[in-house]
């Protein structure tokens, strides 16, 4: 874009009534002009008033920004706006999570002191990164992302945390599943190991089983929850035996409720394998109450 289809452009969006069209003509002249000079679309962006329909011109200069970290976070500190500030962090975040040298972004994560002093909303840093960035990139990447935000305390809880990590989690669940053996000390690991497993067991639950054989702890728990409802529609007997083995008594409940619900099952040799367990015969009657 030459200098003087800059100023043109310029001078027609200044003279252009503020509206849907004016904000999509931005969103394109702020892309193309933070790609060839990204400090001169900044200072153009600073002059602007901050109020209406500028939101998509700021998430686009945000994302081509992450090639300058350092010029990013200092107009980031500028912004006053949150609304603003909200949507070139986005930009931001999503462009650093595309990076196939993810240095910058593990760096910002690794500082929640610097976090703090960009203002940036947590809940955008996980979706702007995991639902858009990480799960564009190397599965190991993506994962040691996801790791990094677990670290940090940046994980929604429910379903859109949940939703977003299992994006992530089930890309290669056996690469997943490498990832658990090297972080089981990992804050809410479960949460990616039951995707994992989950997917995992649908394509190839011997290589599964083996793998959760020799793990332990809340890794072993949610990847058994994750590898019994896998299996629960072909093997209902098999998947009654993994959700057993669980130890923690809430997911081990839940988990064959979900049992229960996904498959047609022989009541009888549910029946007997519940008997058997070691459980005291409150529990047992309990569990099956749930294979009437």
């Amino acid at each position: 874009m030459r200098s003087g289809d800059i100023e043109t452009c310029k001078r027609a969006l200044e003279s252009m009534p503020v509206g849907p069209f004016y904000e999509t003509l931005l969103g394109e002249f702020a892309d193309r002009y933070s790609k060839e000079d990204l400090g001169a679309s900044i200072e153009w962006l600073k002059g602007l008033p901050q109020e209406g329909h500028l939101q998509k011109g700021y998430s686009l200069i945000g994302r081509n920004a992450a090639l300058d970290p350092v010029l990013a976070e200092s107009f980031l500190r500028s912004v006053s706006d949150q609304g603003l500030k909200d949507e070139f962090s986005a930009g931001y975040l999503l462009g650093l999570s595309q990076q196939q040298d993810s240095r910058a972004l593990k760096g910002l994560l690794a500082d929640p002191q610097r976090i703090a002093a960009l203002g940036l909303n947590q809940d955008i840093i996980f979706s702007s990164i995991v639902s858009g960035g990480a799960s564009q990139t190397s599965v190991d990447q993506s994962l040691e992302i996801v790791g990094l935000l677990m670290q940090g305390g940046i994980v929604p809880k429910g379903s859109i945390g949940d939703s977003a990590i299992r994006q992530v989690a089930t890309k290669d669940p056996a690469a997943a599943a490498a990832y658990l053996s090297a972080n089981k000390e990992l804050p809410n690991i479960n949460r990616i190991a039951e995707p994992a497993l989950e997917a995992w067991g649908n394509t190839s639950p011997i290589e599964a089983a083996r793998w959760l054989e020799s793990q332990e702890g809340t890794v072993r728990d949610a990847g058994a929850a994750g590898l019994a409802k896998a299996v629960a529609r072909t093997e209902p007997q098999s998947a009654v035996v993994w959700a057993i083995s669980i130890t923690d008594p809430a997911l081990r409940a839940s988990t064959l409720n979900q049992i229960a619900s996904r498959s047609k099952f022989e009541r009888e040799q549910i029946r007997s394998i519940i008997q058997n367990a070691e459980f005291d015969q409150e529990t047992k009657d309990s569990y099956l109450g749930i294979f009437k």
